[in-house]
């Protein structure tokens, strides 16, 4: 990887480090926890967790985004509960009023980074955790990206944008840098996609 965009991956990273982490009296209206019985065909019974978001299931899109230049969008922003507090990722975000996925990627694409898709393609989908969420994941590849705007983020949402060229981005992956299990599966499923249209230019 080029020295100059490792410094400035590091910089942003270290400008999201946490000073101070304290817990808060009041009750999250968006994350809740529903309790289920379950009694199953064959006679077992037992009690389940069911998280939701938003009183949703939580599913969302998780985008490889390819700019018009080549480059692969990241997105650096805190994670507060994870090992060093900050993560890099791929822009995601949650399935609006059962939207397709393919227009919550755009969507969530548009206002995390200001960048418009111009081809996207679904690469597959997953469960994010079976055994207490139906939130049902799906890995999206965009290509010819274009920047159209600045990015429209939420009030608590901190993010800002760090662009690599596809070897630098999965050289990212395999030294650590992207440890979200979403960011990692969609890249893996990328790679045939991006063989192939790197083959057929």
């Amino acid at each position: 990887m080029r020295k100059e965009k490792l410094m400035e991956l590091n910089h942003l990273i270290s400008s999201f480090e946490i000073e101070d982490l304290t817990p808060l009296e009041e009750v999250s209206h968006f994350v809740t926890v529903k309790p289920y019985h379950v009694r199953l065909k064959n006679g077992m019974e037992f009690n389940r967790e069911r998280i939701l978001k938003n009183k949703k299931d939580g599913s969302a899109a998780i985008t490889m985004a390819i700019t018009k230049d080549d480059e692969v969008l990241f997105v650096v922003e805190p994670r507060v509960f994870i090992k060093g507090g900050v993560g890099v990722g791929l822009p995601a975000g949650y399935q609006e009023n059962q939207e397709a996925m393919e227009d919550a990627s755009k969507r969530e694409l548009l206002e995390e980074t200001g960048y418009l898709a111009k081809e996207i393609r679904v690469l597959g989908s997953f469960y994010q955790d079976e055994g207490c969420s139906g939130a049902l994941n799906y890995a999206l590849l965009a290509t010819n990206c274009e920047k159209v705007s600045s990015p429209h983020l939420d009030k608590d949402e901190h993010i800002e944008i760090f662009k690599c060229t596809l070897e630098e981005a999965y050289e990212l992956l395999e030294n650590g840098y992207i440890k979200g299990a979403n960011a990692e599966l969609t890249m893996l499923l990328a790679k045939p996609y991006l063989k192939e249209r790197k083959e057929g230019k």
